[in-house]
């Protein structure tokens, strides 16, 4: 190893860095949390409806039941849009937060670094490969909190 770079972190550290970053966001991952579990029972929601909807109003005998279960699945179907998009907007927040607390983390450590590891490395290469990095872990701390696993 090169005394100008500096050391890798094994992976405990790593988490325990990264760990404050994603716990201020913890209001933010409740909602997403509890969003992506709403998601997931209205999802669930709908083919139960849409089963009713043919067994009962149309091989049925009462086809008067027909626009009410029309009308519960247009309604299960907005408010299904509206957890969604919440759930969406909570993650993104996370990810472009957490996302600017390792910038700043990040360009603070740049600040610290000895003037010979920058005659070294090229800073243009320098935070660029540091912005490279950082989008990854982005979206792998917003958009992985609440998360809903796809069939």
């Amino acid at each position: 190893m090169n005394p100008v770079d500096p050391p890798d972190l094994p992976l405990w550290q790593t988490i325990r860095h990264l760990y404050p970053l994603w716990r201020a966001q913890r209001r933010l991952v409740l909602i997403g949390l509890v969003c992506a579990l709403a998601f997931t029972g209205l999802s669930l929601t709908i083919p139960v409806l849409v089963q009713r909807t043919i067994d009962d109003a149309i091989d049925g005998p009462d086809r008067s039941l027909l626009v009410p279960y029309l009308v519960a699945i247009l309604v299960v179907a907005a408010i299904r849009f509206g957890v969604n998009f919440t759930r969406r907007y909570a993650t993104a927040r996370i990810g472009i937060a957490i996302e600017a607390g390792l910038r700043s983390m990040l360009y603070e450590a740049y600040l610290r670094y000895p003037r010979a590891f920058y005659d070294r490395h090229a800073t243009g290469e320098v935070i660029s490969r540091a912005t490279n990095d950082i989008y990854p872990v982005r979206y792998f701390m917003g958009w992985g909190s609440s998360r809903r696993s796809r069939a």
